[in-house]
C-alpha cells in the first residue's frame, strides 16, 4: 500500500434526493455520450444524464461518488440510493478516480486531516478517517495504514496535484467494525481474502500465508501467485496436450495479429490449430529451458468488453484483481540486439484459471 500513487485532486458538490427501489440501477449516456445518469432495474429513467464521465460509474448498487460541471466550477459528492448527500468535500481519489463501492462501503478521505476512512451503503461513517489510508472493503476486512509519512516525489508545484509515496507506519487487518484483526500485516497483493481460514495453529498448505491475530488464531490466505505456479506444473503442463489446453481456456480467448490487431476466436479452434507451435513453446517454461517470467496483471477493460467478463469488473468497470487476478507468461527471445516476446494471459476464474489471450511476437499463429 505503501507504493501506491495518490493523486491529489479533489472537487466539490451536492445533489437533490430521489426515492429507493430494488434492483442495481444501470448508466445510460445522453446522445452525444458526454453525460450520463442512470435507469432502474425496470429500465425506468431515474435520473437523467447529468453527470460527467470523470467518475463514470457503470452501475449503482447503494453508494456512488458523482460529479457534475455547473458553469466553471464541478460538484462532486458521495450519494446514495436515497438521494442522501455525505462527505461532502470529502472524496478519496486516487490516480485521478474516485473509489467505488465495494461490498456495501466506500472510502472517503477528510481534507482537514488528510487521514481516510469507510463509509457503509447509507452514508455513515463506520470507520473513521483516522488511517494514512486503506484498501477496499475484500471479504469483510480492510488493510490499512497509519503512523506514515508523505514521501513527495517532487517539490515543485504540477498545477495542484502531488505525486508521493507513503513511507514508513504500521499496516494492519482490519474489519468493517474497525476491529483489529492482525497487528502487522504487510500489504500483499496477491492474497485472496475471500479464501481465509481461521485457525488455532499456521496452516502448512504450500500455497498458503498465516499471520497471527491479535485474538490468538491463525488466518491464512491464498498466495494467488503460489497457488498458479502449482497450477500450472501440476494441471497445465504435466500431461500437456491440446485437449488439456482447451480444457483450461476460456471458450472464447483473444490473439493478436499486427494486421487486424485483438481478434476474438473460438479457444478450441485456435489451440487445434496450433498444437505442435504452442505446445512446444509451453514445454520449455515446464523444463524451465527458456528464458520467461510470471506476471500479475489486471483484466484489460477496453479489450475484454463481452457480457462473459462482467463479473470481472466492478461498479466503476475497474478489474476485481484481488481475486480475479491475470497472469501472464512471457517468454523472451533475444538474437544480438534482436528481442522478441510471447505471452500467455490467464485469468482467474471462479472455474479455476484459464487462458485468455495469446499474443506471439517469435512467431505467428495461423
Amino acid at each position: 500500500m505503501k507504493q501506491l500513487l495518490f493523486l491529489c485532486c479533489y472537487c466539490l458538490g451536492c445533489l437533490s434526493g430521489f426515492g429507493q427501489q430494488a434492483g442495481a440501477w444501470q448508466s445510460f449516456w445522453n446522445n452525444d455520450t458526454t453525460l450520463f445518469g442512470f435507469k432502474d432495474a425496470q429500465g425506468k429513467v431515474v435520473i437523467q444524464p447529468s453527470y460527467s464521465s470523470m467518475f463514470f460509474v457503470r452501475k449503482l448498487d447503494h453508494i456512488a461518488a458523482l460529479a457534475e460541471q455547473k458553469g466553471e466550477q464541478w460538484d462532486s459528492y458521495y450519494v446514495t440510493r436515497s438521494g442522501k448527500q455525505v462527505a461532502r468535500d470529502s472524496l478519496y481519489i486516487f490516480d485521478n478516480a474516485s473509489d467505488c463501492e465495494s461490498e456495501g462501503f466506500i472510502r472517503f478521505r477528510d481534507p482537514k486531516t488528510d487521514k481516510a476512512g469507510m463509509l457503509n451503503r447509507d452514508g455513515q461513517v463506520v470507520i473513521p478517517a483516522v488511517y494514512n489510508d486503506l484498501s477496499p472493503v475484500h471479504n469483510g476486512m480492510i488493510v490499512v495504514l497509519r503512523d506514515a509519512h508523505k514521501q513527495h516525489w517532487d517539490t515543485a508545484q504540477h498545477s495542484g496535484c502531488d505525486h508521493f509515496s507513503w513511507v514508513g507506519g504500521q499496516e494492519l487487518l482490519i474489519d468493517t467494525a474497525n476491529r483489529v484483526l492482525i497487528d502487522s500485516f504487510p500489504y500483499n497483493q496477491e492474497l485472496d481474502f475471500s479464501s481465509v481460514h481461521i485457525t488455532s495453529k499456521p496452516e502448512q498448505q504450500q500455497d498458503r500465508i498465516s499471520f497471527k491475530g491479535t485474538n490468538g488464531r491463525y488466518y491464512s490466505f491464498i498466495d494467488m501467485d503460489k497457488e498458479f505456479e502449482h497450477w500450472l506444473q501440476q494441471k497445465l503442463l504435466h500431461q500437456l496436450s491440446v485437449q488439456t489446453m482447451i480444457g483450461h481456456a476460456f471458450p472464447t480467448m483473444c490473439t493478436w495479429s499486427e494486421e487486424e490487431g485483438w481478434i476474438f476466436q473460438k479457444a478450441s479452434s485456435v489451440l487445434s490449430r496450433n498444437e505442435v507451435l504452442l505446445k512446444a513453446k509451453l514445454k520449455c517454461v515446464q523444463d524451465k529451458t527458456c528464458d520467461y517470467a510470471i506476471v500479475s496483471g489486471t483484466l484489460n477493460q477496453f479489450i475484454y468488453t463481452s457480457d462473459d467478463f462482467n463479473i470481472y469488473f466492478n461498479n466503476c468497470g475497474n478489474a476485481e484483481s484481488w481475486r480475479y487476478p491475470t497472469k501472464s507468461i512471457i517468454i523472451d527471445y533475444r538474437n544480438g540486439t534482436d528481442f522478441k516476446q510471447d505471452h500467455f494471459e490467464f485469468l482467474r476464474t471462479p472455474q479455476g484459471y484459464k487462458l485468455i489471450c495469446i499474443s506471439l511476437g517469435q512467431d505467428t499463429l495461423k
